[in-house]
């Protein structure tokens, strides 16, 4: 930025860029020609450059409130001549911050009044407690910035954005190494679609507030450590195709899924969890994949799973199952894993 300005001070006209070239510096869409630079003028940049880190250290409003100021202070600089240089590099100095202020802002744009500072807000939350500490919360997390979303790489988070609104459909973390909790505060995401948040290290419950998600169609929590009982509210996530727990510590039963009935996933193997396998599950008429392994407790008859049709993957290993494997297994023309 330093050089855009030294451009813009050239003591030969034809050599100053125009006002849409700078512009386009700033975005990085056309390199300065640092040939044209002289230092003649170069300390005379040092204190503005000092105030510029000042400001860029604030928060976003606090920015916009000192850069404000320090224009209107600047502005009898324009009709002197010793101070016109430090009135011009003012102005590159406000296009610099305006670019990267709007960054942000840009999300506001596309929402209703208060709810892009309301996302912006939740996303810190939600950052905080899953322990990831590297989005930059001053680009638009809507703009597939490579911070936000990453190309080939299972870091992502996703929005879906009309002239009016952007909401988060997807958050995608894997394989990470994030050692915090699964925040109550993803609910703040009523619009979120898909979550994978598998193969980290986080901890604690799952909370109840995810019942809360609606829209959400895929929630994979594969292995983590997470502990204690399923919230019952899992129940009400009934337009769920996928959900993956396999390969947790949880405790406790089985959670009642019967709502779910367009899950064509279900993979519980080594969770932890305790038989025996709910009745309820004869209601999953969906399902394509169903593996559960590894329950402890009781056992149970074989489960009902003569309505589901479509099944191409059946397992249940170590479910302390009894009783004989039904006739029906071998009508399911789609069965291929057994």
């Amino acid at each position: 930025m330093i050089q855009i300005a030294l451009l813009c001070i050239n003591k030969s006209p034809a050599l100053r860029p125009t006002m849409s070239e700078v512009l386009n510096m700033l975005e990085c869409r056309i390199k300065p020609d640092i040939n044209l630079i002289t230092s003649d003028d170069e300390f005379k940049l040092q204190e503005l450059k000092l105030k510029l880190e000042e400001i860029q250290s604030l928060d976003i409003d606090e920015q916009e409130i000192n850069l404000k100021n320090a224009l209107f202070r600047s502005l009898p600089m324009m009709f002197e001549a010793s101070s016109r240089l430090s009135f011009i590099i003012m102005l590159i100095l406000a296009a610099f911050i305006f670019v990267q202020v709007t960054g942000i802002h840009a999300l506001a744009g596309h929402l209703p009044p208060n709810e892009g500072k309301f996302l912006l807000n939740a996303l810190k939350e939600i950052a905080k407690q899953l322990g990831k500490e590297d989005w930059n919360f001053s680009l638009n997390p809507c703009d597939e910035n490579p911070n936000w979303s990453t190309p080939g790489f299972q870091n992502a988070v996703n929005c879906t954005c009309s002239p009016d609104a952007c909401h988060v459909v997807n958050i995608s973390l894997m394989r990470q190494d994030l050692a915090g909790v699964l925040p109550p505060s993803l609910a703040k995401l009523p619009s979120i679609k898909m979550m994978s948040l598998e193969n980290n290290l986080f901890s604690g419950k799952v909370p109840a507030e995810l019942g809360n998600l609606k829209k959400l169609l895929l929630l994979i929590l594969t292995a983590n450590n997470l502990t204690v009982e399923l919230p019952m509210e899992l129940n009400s996530l009934t337009n769920l195709t996928q959900l993956r727990l396999d390969s947790n510590n949880f405790s406790g039963k089985i959670p009642n899924l019967g709502n779910c009935t367009r899950l064509q996933m279900l993979d519980i193997q080594g969770s932890g969890l305790e038989g025996p396998i709910p009745a309820s599950i004869s209601l999953l008429t969906n399902l394509t994949q169903l593996s559960i392994s590894d329950l402890s407790g009781e056992g149970s008859l074989f489960p009902n799973l003569s309505s589901m049709t479509k099944m191409n993957k059946l397992m249940l290993r170590g479910c302390n199952l009894r009783g004989p494997i039904p006739d029906y297994l071998s009508q399911m023309s789609d069965l291929n894993h057994l």
